[in-house]
């Protein structure tokens, strides 16, 4: 994907999407808004309300609500973290952390 952004340079805001898309917060913040406009969308609360025959608005949204944080959990979970764990960065950090707690066994 590097290499199709690298040809778009000369479009404003290409640099600050390469450079951000790697940051954790950022990518669940992208995740969270397509999540959410897809589960916000109204034709999916009337196909949700009819078929579970949902009468209540609100008790169809704090549905929407629960499936929303599940799929943010199981995204989160099963998404970003094996990308997390493959990058260096982290790899790096967790010897540093490997390293602290040897010392202070040994303290």
């Amino acid at each position: 994907m590097d290499n199709m952004l690298n040809s778009l340079d000369f479009l404003p805001g290409v640099n600050w999407f390469q450079t951000n898309m790697h940051d954790t917060l950022f990518q669940h913040s992208i995740f969270g808004a397509i999540t959410f406009l897809i589960l916000s969308h109204t034709d999916v609360y009337k196909f949700v309300g009819n078929a579970l025959k949902v009468k209540d608005k609100n008790i169809l949204s704090i549905l929407h609500g629960i499936v929303f944080a599940f799929i943010m959990y199981v995204g989160s979970l099963y998404l970003f973290y094996p990308l997390m764990i493959g990058s260096d960065d982290n790899v790096d950090k967790s010897e540093e952390a490997d390293d602290v707690v040897e010392k202070r066994k040994t303290e």
